[in-house]
């Protein structure tokens, strides 16, 4: 909450001093059911500030969202969320209670465009010029790699869950801590340096249990006339209605994806040598100032 008072008040700073004609707030931590406090409060930041406001909301179709969030997660964190079968609806529905105006698109669609979902945005909401430099900006950074959701193999996401498994059994930190951060960074790097890397892809059955689980994909469609190309819809909510969560026992890599195993190991035995060449980097560095 602290750090997420003092970004706001950055944010109050920077429009007191640069006198925007738009504001751009775009943050994953938004995409999630608000309660009736918690919109209250968000109405309470944004009315004193902007003459209008308008929401706009990129949607995932479920399959596609559960690979991308358990890679996220698994960068910070030893486990994946398993989500719910309400999310999509739940998400909106507390968007609508806002009571701005709700622009829902879909992110596969978006996905399609030339320059990806960062230029469908920008030409959809953006004057010309702050268009182009988004769009120019949003390229240097994905060829520089500089992205901040940049995806894992499976292999890196099965050596970050056993690493900070590991530390955690030991009671390490998982936030903070040095050691499991050089690590994660190691494997990150010779994730993309080491051949074999492909992107993960859900095991077919923990799709279907996310498809047959889910029961906001027919509300979205229904309200407002998103389909996803992936989705079975003749599959959608037909999970017995018992209150069990089909993915309740559903927790390692290994359950949900392929594993190369034998890259895997190629990664980790690489982790201690890829350390120690930034050591000396770093050392260099100093040396020669």
């Amino acid at each position: 909450m602290a750090e997420s008072a003092r970004a706001w008040d950055r944010i109050g700073t920077d429009i007191q001093k640069i006198r925007p004609d738009q504001v751009i707030i775009s943050s994953e931590s938004l995409y999630k059911p608000l309660d009736d406090g918690q919109i209250a409060r968000l109405r309470g930041l944004l009315d004193p500030w902007f003459r209008e406001v308008q929401v706009v909301v990129y949607l995932r179709d479920p399959v596609s969202r559960f690979i991308s969030g358990a890679q996220q997660r698994l960068k910070i964190r030893a486990e994946f969320s398993r989500g719910s079968g309400s999310a999509l609806r739940e998400v909106i529905e507390s968007f609508e209670k806002l009571g701005y105006p709700l622009d829902v698109r879909s992110f596969d669609t978006a996905r399609t465009h030339p320059n990806g979902v960062v230029a469908d945005f920008a030409e959809s909401y953006l004057p010309d010029t702050a268009r182009d430099v988004v769009i120019a900006e949003d390229t240097r950074a994905s060829h520089a790699g500089r992205t901040v959701n940049s995806s894992l193999s499976a292999e890196a996401m099965y050596l970050m869950q056993n690493l900070a498994r590991a530390r955690a059994a030991i009671g390490a930190p998982l936030d903070g801590d040095a050691p499991l951060t050089s690590r994660r960074r190691a494997i990150k790097e010779l994730d993309q340096e080491i051949p074999g890397f492909t992107r993960p892809v859900l095991r077919p059955a923990i799709a279907e249990i996310l498809m047959r689980r889910d029961r906001s994909l027919t509300w979205v469609r229904d309200r407002y006339g998103i389909t996803f190309d992936r989705i079975d819809y003749d599959l959608v909510g037909t999970a017995p209605d018992d209150g069990l969560d089909p993915m309740g026992e559903i927790r390692d890599v290994q359950q949900i994806c392929e594993v190369d195993l034998a890259r895997a190991a190629l990664i980790e035995r690489a982790i201690p040598r890829k350390r120690l060449a930034r050591r000396w980097r770093r050392l260099l560095r100093g040396h020669w100032r």
